[in-house]
């Protein structure tokens, strides 16, 4: 395999990996948004059902056992906001995605015939394979079911 050859084929990883972590950031980006929303939903919901049993006694028989139910289901929701930290998690994908899209852009440079007739290529090759394998070991889990969808074909041309 030329070097050639081998920089399209790590372009090509590269940029699937790309994807893949900033499609993670959208996809932890939306878990959080809904999380939030349910969240803010069900404490709102519980405080006026509170407010309504307590100060004006509109609330009566089994329309009291709501506001319990209610703030049980807010603590829940609250407690796994705060354990699967989502916005975090999509924070971190799209600063990993980051990373791997300058790769991608730097490795499409050297393909360039006017760049890499000036470098050594194998400095070249040897400085991206470092970074590549630095930001993979940084970067956070792809989960499964999108690193099947971006990476499962490596096989294939994924950009």
């Amino acid at each position: 395999m030329s070097e050639e050859e081998l920089f399209k084929k790590w372009q090509g990883n590269v940029c699937c990996l790309k994807r893949a972590h900033f499609d993670a950031a959208n996809f932890f980006g939306s878990c959080n948004g809904w999380l939030g929303g349910a969240l803010i939903f069900f404490s709102a919901s519980a405080s006026a059902m509170a407010y309504l049993e307590n100060k004006l006694h509109w609330v009566d028989g089994w329309l009291s056992a709501i506001v319990p139910v209610l703030g049980l289901i807010t603590t829940l929701l609250a407690g796994l906001q705060t354990y699967f930290r989502f916005s975090e998690r999509s924070e971190r994908h799209r600063s990993a995605g980051t990373y791997f899209a300058k790769l991608e852009m730097e490795l499409q440079a050297l393909l360039v015939p006017a760049v890499s007739a000036k470098d050594d290529l194998n400095a070249n090759l040897a400085d991206i394979k470092s970074r590549w394998v630095r930001t993979t070991i940084g970067a956070p889990l792809i989960p499964k079911f999108l690193h099947r969808r971006h990476c499962g074909h490596l096989e294939h041309e994924c950009c």
